[in-house]
């Protein structure tokens, strides 16, 4: 697909492999008067050119777009078109060009993640959810009844089991195996998004700081200086 209609970039992702991103696109209509499409387009960086160009019956632009795990799937989303709140979130097997599912919710989405490990199962904010996409692309909700009440601004998997949800009132809150584990307070700033890294999580806030989060290290006793049991 060439890029003479394309009007506008919405959102990127990078493939987990670094070999392919997907370009949400905003494509003129086909004739004159013709409403605007949305499209995302997976390019291939070591070939430099386009692998596929995806599209799904969505009002509005993608603006936010995601990879799973191990690359076969791709999730995007809307954000609300003419002043409407619902929003729709598309996932494809990417490089066999086949639209799974849709998801529609009434909400403005902010984001749309795939749980690592399992492709099947997806989360998304504002509300916080969880929902499974099953093989005739019905998507149920899984009840997670510890979401409930929370105000997230963004939610982030830190591995296949834990799941970290940012509230606007700057607390972060850590659940594994969706049971909830701990909370921590980041300070008054209001986050807005949240990146993995090796060594634990970075938070972008409303204020312009980025706020550093380290997975703490499990402390093992030196061989040396452990005591001996009697």
């Amino acid at each position: 697909a060439s890029f003479d209609r394309v009007q506008a970039l919405t959102a990127m992702a990078l493939a987990p492999d670094r070999r392919c991103v997907a370009i949400c696109e905003r494509w003129a209509g086909a004739t004159a008067g013709a409403k605007a499409t949305a499209k995302v387009r997976i390019f291939h960086l070591p070939r430099r050119r386009t692998a596929v160009t995806l599209s799904a019956p969505v009002d509005g632009d993608f603006v936010g777009c995601c990879f799973s795990a191990d690359g076969k799937f791709l999730v995007a989303h809307t954000c609300g078109a003419d002043g409407e709140p619902s929003s729709t979130a598309a996932v494809w097997q990417w490089a066999e060009e086949r639209l799974l599912g849709l998801l529609k919710v009434k909400a403005p989405l902010a984001r749309v993640r795939f749980k690592p490990g399992d492709a099947s199962l997806l989360s998304y904010n504002p509300p916080m959810r969880l929902v499974r996409l099953n093989d005739s692309g019905h998507m149920s909700e899984v009840d997670v009844l510890a979401f409930k009440g929370l105000a997230v601004a963004d939610h982030l998997w830190l591995g296949a089991n834990r799941l970290v949800l940012a509230t606007a009132d700057g607390e972060y809150h850590v659940f594994d195996d969706l049971r909830a584990s701990q909370t921590v307070r980041g300070g008054d700033a209001a986050p807005s998004c949240l990146c993995a890294f090796a060594g634990g999580f970075l938070a972008g806030c409303d204020d312009g700081r980025v706020l550093v989060f380290r997975r703490q290290p499990v402390k093992v006793p030196d061989s040396g200086t452990a005591k001996k049991k009697k």
